[in-house]
């Protein structure tokens, strides 16, 4: 009798095992420690039972209930079959179907193929507070991420839950995203799926491309603090994986050999001819070189843009019909020619504060192009005299419009690029604090992307949720508010009445 006692209990114990040891598996997805652990309590108790109880268990066997209870058993066992088979089959052929009218939720091919090529692991740490709707924002798009690539295992982290954490990653506040693979860390602030596969580049790869600011001419600062400094836009270098350092041309060190791209941002004193031989045999030997220049500074390095068929010109861009808040030297851009660094531009407005024109010769050297990219309206002019105001067109002096403001110089002999930018103060910290919602930025690091060959980096671009309008004449209008308003609350009105006449009578 005692005997029979312990093997309830052990009968009690092995059910509750298997259980616990299924509801685990179904939710892991796969078999844990503790999952393995209670399958095998499970076994063992069973046969603990079979064990302490085989004589009633036998005879139940051959009892008439067995006849008659088999059949259930057997559909029961069939019906777990199927439904593990189906969670199996579920979990090795996953597939997700995007009915959204834009495919929001689908990747591009370009992303597809990143995460094909992602060989080693990375962490992904989200840090949002319990309250923060960009969580859902990030995380609805990432999952589509998780299942298309087993390398990439992602965390939420509440930054006040784990202050330790945020620490140590260095995630300041919440809504940072920040993706990590051995000593390599990107951090992002949009979701975007540009955004998230930019970061898992840039996190894979093991070289972070180094970017020299040039120094020692009163050129933009990429560590200063003014408001006309570069310090911000640097910070979005390096947050997009690049190092960014200076580079004093004149303390008689050799060039760097590490230098992905050279910057040099609108010089206030004149380059030595040894600078600029410098720079010039950079260029030659495959550089890459961002050069930037406002009215009235020095031009820099005009005998090597001349080589390639481009010349700075001496003038001030005035575009009465498109400009910034009515300022007429502030013209306001948004087409862009056809480039990389503008394909995904069309549309969005960039600006640039009394700014220098460029001008392209007819005839260019072999294997070299040059394609202008950013230009202003076709009633804008050039000014000559600086000092003039208000600006007004003289035909005989200005330069008519449109007018060059940024070109791009390949060299396909030479392995070389150069950007050309008349104007600097569109990149600059004012900028950028004042006007946060331009182009601006994108136009500058889509530029540093081209230069350093990393023309993967601007090609993915977010897809645009698409409005969905409904159109309609009056008649259908009121249709439709006939329909909504009248016809439906009666309707409902009328078969409530027909089934309490019915009951009643």
């Amino acid at each position: 009798m005692r005997e029979r006692q312990y093997a309830s209990y052990a009968s009690y114990l092995a059910a509750a095992s298997l259980a616990l040891a299924l509801i685990l598996f179904a939710l892991q997805r796969r078999p844990g420690p503790l999952t393995v652990a209670l399958a095998v309590l499970a076994l063992l108790s069973g046969l603990v039972w079979l064990y302490l109880d085989w004589d009633r268990v036998l005879a139940s066997l051959r009892g008439r209930q067995a006849k008659y209870g088999s059949s259930s058993v057997l559909l029961t066992v069939s019906f777990l079959g199927i439904v593990v088979l189906a969670n199996v089959v579920s979990n090795r052929y996953y597939h997700r179907f995007d009915t959204t009218a834009g495919q929001r939720f689908s990747l591009s091919p370009q992303t597809l193929k990143v995460l094909a090529d992602t060989k080693e692991p990375i962490e992904v740490y989200g840090f949002f507070a319990a309250n923060d709707t960009r969580k859902s924002e990030f995380e609805d798009l990432f999952t589509e991420y998780l299942h298309r690539c087993r390398q990439l295992h992602y965390q939420s982290v509440d930054p006040d839950v784990q202050p330790a954490l945020a620490k140590q990653l260095g995630a300041s506040g919440t809504g940072v995203v920040i993706f990590v693979r051995g000593n390599q860390k990107q951090k992002i602030y949009t979701y975007q799926e540009q955004d998230i596969t930019s970061a898992i580049l840039r996190v894979d790869r093991n070289d972070q491309p180094k970017v020299y600011f040039v120094t020692g001419h009163q050129e933009r600062d990429s560590q200063g603090t003014q408001p006309g400094d570069y310090s911000l836009i640097a910070k979005a270098m390096q947050d997009e994986g690049y190092q960014v350092a200076p580079l004093n041309l004149a303390s008689g060190q050799a060039m760097p050999t590490d230098a992905r791209v050279i910057i040099l941002a609108s010089p206030r004193q004149a380059l030595t001819s040894d600078e600029e031989k410098r720079l010039t045999d950079y260029v030659n030997g495959g550089g890459r070189l961002l050069l930037l220049s406002d009215p009235g500074e020095p031009a820099p390095l005009p005998g090597l843009l001349a080589k390639y068929g481009v010349t700075w010109d001496d003038d001030v861009a005035i575009d009465p019909d498109a400009s910034l808040m009515g300022n007429v030297s502030y013209p306001l851009v948004n087409r862009y020619g056809s480039s990389p660094i503008t394909q995904d531009m069309q549309g969005l407005t960039t600006f640039f504060p009394v700014a220098r024109s460029l001008e392209i010769a007819q005839q260019l050297p072999q294997n070299v192009t040059v394609q202008a990219l950013v230009q202003t309206g076709p009633n804008s002019w050039g000014e000559k005299d600086l000092t003039k105001s208000p600006p007004t067109y003289d035909p005989s002096t200005d330069i008519k419009g449109p007018l060059t403001l940024m070109v791009t110089i390949e060299d396909s002999t030479a392995k070389a690029r150069i950007a050309a930018i008349g104007d600097s103060d569109f990149a600059s910290d004012q900028t950028f604090q004042t006007f946060q919602g331009s182009g601006n930025g994108d136009l500058f690091l889509n530029t540093v992307s081209w230069l350093a060959a990393e023309e993967e980096l601007i090609t993915i671009r977010p897809k645009q949720p698409a409005q969905a309008t409904v159109l309609m004449t009056p008649e259908q209008g009121r249709a439709v508010q006939l329909f909504t308003v009248v016809l439906m609350p009666l309707s409902v009105a009328l078969a409530g009445a027909a089934v309490w006449w019915r009951r009643r009578s």
